[in-house]
């Protein structure tokens, strides 16, 4: 377990491996927080994600979870973390599913697309997936490795 602190906005994080969730457990999680119940909503993305159904367990063995505090000791969000690997398939793969989903949501990604482009043959590595329900809404953050001229000209942009 981790834990971070935001001194500035005065946050707190708290990090932690877990075992495989339910699909009914991130619901409860979020009711037990006092967070808005986005559970289904979440559900759906990871499900429209990987383009195909959940099982009762959402997907692959090693997880996390990420609990972020307020000042006042409410719960902001809660983030669930994966490996994009385990989640997606290799980084090629990855690639495509992010940019497939991105595109049927509308979504232009121009600087994923460019800090994700192939280098040297391959598709930089992916590392974490994480979907997090929070108070100001649904996010789905994905981090992968690129070059440094590719992330200063999408700094630029």
């Amino acid at each position: 377990m981790l834990l971070g602190l935001d001194p500035g906005r005065g946050t707190v994080e708290i990090y932690a491996a877990i075992a495989p969730l339910a699909r009914d457990g991130l619901g409860l999680l979020l009711a037990d927080l006092g967070l808005p119940p986005r559970a289904h909503e979440a559900l759906q993305l990871l499900t429209d994600l990987r383009d195909q159904s959940l099982r009762p367990l959402l997907p692959t063995q090693d997880q996390g979870l990420s609990l972020s505090w307020g000042e006042d000791g409410t719960a902001e969000a809660l983030t669930w973390y994966v490996h994009c690997d385990a989640l997606l398939g290799p980084a090629a793969r990855a690639r495509e599913s992010l940019l497939a989903f991105g595109q049927r949501r509308g979504w232009a990604m121009p600087r994923y697309r460019a800090l994700s482009a192939p280098v040297a043959g391959g598709i930089p590595w992916h590392g974490l997936v994480g979907l997090t329900l929070g108070r100001s809404g649904l996010a789905l953050s994905v981090t992968c490795a690129t070059r440094c001229e590719a992330w200063r000209s999408c700094a630029r942009s």
